[in-house]
């Protein structure tokens, strides 16, 4: 994914960030989120659980709200609720995050000054280094290009694609890998 930012010199626009929160170690805590957020530019807001995949895009139910500035007012709202979870996740007030970002003249720069502070946003390492072999193997399953039906999953999963499967027999796919996810969760 961040290969295509890499590729077409976007780097220093873009970041990719998690928080990291005190927990009486040097390291701090990580926190997970699994909604994700987008703000361009004061202009663009976009919130919800869809992943940047075809999977997500075609094939998962997800639920998206993209708000897109039309007036000044509407970009002061973006940057109002920007600010309020850059407050909330340094563990400084709204207004000096304004101020902070003012002074540091961008949020990235804001980022990097504050990269030593217990309570702040880290940089998502993507591990540059993919086993290009291994990453083909899985793409198929993990970034479909279009939605697939029981069969075609459990086909690809067995290596050999049952010749129509009826409706009785999706539903029994899906019921096995069911359980299998859950015995997996229960167990790890």
């Amino acid at each position: 994914f961040m290969r295509h930012f890499e590729e077409n010199n976007l780097m220093d626009r873009v970041r990719s960030v998690y928080p990291r929160v005190p927990d009486g170690s040097d390291a701090g805590q990580e926190v997970q989120i699994h909604a994700k957020l987008t703000i361009i530019d004061d202009q663009f807001f976009r919130v919800g659980s869809a992943n940047l995949t075809n999977r997500s895009m075609g094939t998962d139910g997800e639920c998206d709200l993209v708000i897109q500035a039309k007036s000044a007012a509407d970009s002061e709202t973006i940057s109002a609720i920007r600010n309020d979870l850059l407050a909330e996740h340094f563990g400084i007030g709204v207004d000096d995050v304004a101020d902070q970002i003012d002074s540091h003249g961008n949020l990235r720069s804001l980022i990097d000054a504050r990269k030593d502070e217990s309570r702040t946003l880290v940089d998502i390492d993507f591990g540059t280094d993919v086993d290009e072999p291994v990453a083909e193997m899985f793409h198929a399953l993990t970034d479909p290009e279009r939605p697939g039906g029981a069969s075609q999953f459990a086909g690809d999963m067995l290596s050999a694609r049952p010749a129509g499967l009826e409706i009785r027999g999706r539903y029994i796919v899906i019921a096995v890998i069911t359980l299998i996810g859950l015995l997996y969760l229960w167990w790890a």
